[in-house]
């Protein structure tokens, strides 16, 4: 939602919309059915489950939020008046939640910051329309020998060949990218256990974290020094595992969106091989 929106304006936009940070225990809801669907929430730390509850009474869940994505945007932009699923928190999470009508009324000064907002929020969901429109086409098919041939063929289509390799998933390129940090970075260091998997913190100690980021915006690598709700300071996680200042002021926070390829993590490794270069000239 703030790419390409820097952190003061990020800040005045928030103060602009009203926008909340709220912290939910496990188990707790966020969004009940049938109650007004006028928000967009944004998972800053922990996970949500987007769950429906049939006439019997059956509970099933339609979609896992993690970190970093939303929840609500889709029926608040839709004009939805009652939300027809329920949101849950499946463990201790950081929300900032942000009213759809204040978001999507721009500003009597018509800010440029604001415009880039509203078109992260149109890019993400027809990002996601797109992805559920393929998901549909799939798993429309009869059998599941179908289904499995419609979505190899898709594939194929899109290598433009018959001999391809299947997507990584978001687990898969965080794995893939702490490969490439040992195999291509000798300097850095991973921070922490991956206990978020599709996560992945790395120091670069002698570059200054909001020096390299700058440095890799001019690539196009936009990635960020910690979590959206410890902007500004450093992340307290990493204070609390210990590690020197020399990590802690070089860290570097990936995270990965499903849309993101293992092109992606190449390009990522690249940029801050050429920015450790600069730092060391």
């Amino acid at each position: 939602m703030f790419h390409q929106i820097g952190e003061e304006e990020r800040k005045k936009l928030l103060a602009c919309m009203d926008g909340r940070e709220t912290v939910w225990e496990k188990g707790q809801i966020l969004l009940g059915e049938e109650e007004p669907a006028d928000h967009l929430g944004i998972v800053l730390e922990g996970s949500l489950q987007v769950v429906e509850e049939d006439i019997w009474g059956n509970r099933g869940i339609l979609e896992q939020v993690g970190e970093g994505e939303l929840y609500g945007a889709a029926f608040a932009c839709a004009g939805i008046q009652k939300s027809p699923v329920s949101v849950v928190a499946a463990k201790k999470s950081r929300v900032l939640r942000i009213q759809m009508e204040k978001l999507m009324q721009v500003c009597p000064n018509s800010c440029p910051a604001h415009q880039q907002m509203i078109r992260n929020l149109v890019y993400l969901l027809a990002r996601k329309n797109v992805a559920l429109n393929e998901k549909i086409k799939h798993i429309s098919r009869r059998t599941t020998r179908e289904k499995l041939l419609a979505y190899l063929a898709d594939q194929a289509k899109k290598a433009g060949k018959k001999d391809f390799s299947i997507p990584f998933d978001r687990q898969e390129l965080a794995d893939y990218l702490r490969q490439q940090v040992s195999a291509e970075l000798p300097d850095a260091a991973i921070n922490g256990e991956g206990d978020i998997p599709h996560v992945v913190n790395l120091s670069m100690p002698g570059c200054k974290s909001e020096v390299m980021l700058h440095v890799l915006e001019g690539d196009e690598v936009y990635i960020s020094s910690g979590s959206a709700c410890s902007k500004g300071k450093q992340s307290g996680v990493l204070k609390a595992l210990g590690l020197p200042k020399t990590r802690t002021d070089s860290a570097l926070r990936v995270s990965f969106a499903p849309f993101n390829t293992k092109e992606d993590v190449d390009a990522f490794i690249a940029a801050v091989k050429k920015g450790a270069k600069m730092f060391r000239r």
